[in-house]
């Protein structure tokens, strides 16, 4: 179930359908990084992330959580990263990795 700051994901978004879809947020620079970012916070959904996707649709993200490093192993396209700490400040970026 979504919190009621979370929207919940429809067919045709980014997000899997059931899925909740979060809104990304650089609260110092008021920017916006993801309007629909899906969450994987699982063993199985980390191994899967993006890979076998063609792409990311304009605005879209995935929230990695409990993770210290980004793969992309079998990835057709290049992906920005942004890692944050538990208090969510934001400790490392990589562009076009």
């Amino acid at each position: 179930m979504c919190r009621p700051d979370q929207e919940q994901a429809v067919a045709g978004s980014s997000s899997t359908p059931g899925q909740c879809a979060y809104r990304v947020v650089n609260t110092s620079k008021d920017a916006i990084l993801a309007e629909r970012a899906s969450k994987v916070d699982t063993p199985v959904s980390r191994v899967i992330g993006l890979i076998g996707r063609k792409g990311l649709a304009e605005g879209a993200g995935l929230i990695i959580q409990l993770c210290n490093s980004a793969l992309s192993f079998f990835m057709r396209f290049a992906i920005d990263v942004v890692s944050v700490d538990v208090d969510s400040t934001v400790c490392h970026q990589g562009q076009r990795i």
